[in-house]
């Protein structure tokens, strides 16, 4: 696995102000990537497309003033990761497969056994 050591990430979160334990670990914490190098952003409110939306241009506007990111990553405040390291295990996919965007299928959390991919 390569190191996120070079990489620059803007790490959003979007949520409704509920963050779950585990979230927020893999939020600030991720064991493998070199979180100095990690941006994060967190937004908060019921209407979800728009936290997206603010994210997104948060990220472009920070570009734009001149930071150097180069990734977008957002991770929902209700979805804890599996794996500590799964920054670098998406970004490393990335770069493997040369992909241009990546996402994880994640359990809705009923009891019909659905999946959703946001």
């Amino acid at each position: 696995m390569n190191s996120t050591n070079q990489r620059r990430i803007f790490l959003g979160m979007p949520g409704y102000g509920r963050m779950t334990a585990a979230a927020g670990a893999a939020f600030y914490l991720s064991a493998c990537a070199d979180m100095s190098r990690v941006h994060r952003e967190y937004r908060q409110g019921s209407l979800l497309a728009s936290n997206f939306n603010q994210l997104w241009c948060a990220a472009l506007n920070a570009a734009h003033q001149g930071a150097a990111f180069d990734y977008f990553a957002m991770l929902h405040d209700d979805v804890a990761p599996l794996d500590n390291c799964w920054l670098d295990i998406l970004i490393d996919e990335l770069e493997a497969k040369s992909l241009d965007v990546l996402s994880v299928v994640v359990p809705i959390k009923d009891t019909r056994g659905m999946t959703s991919m946001a």
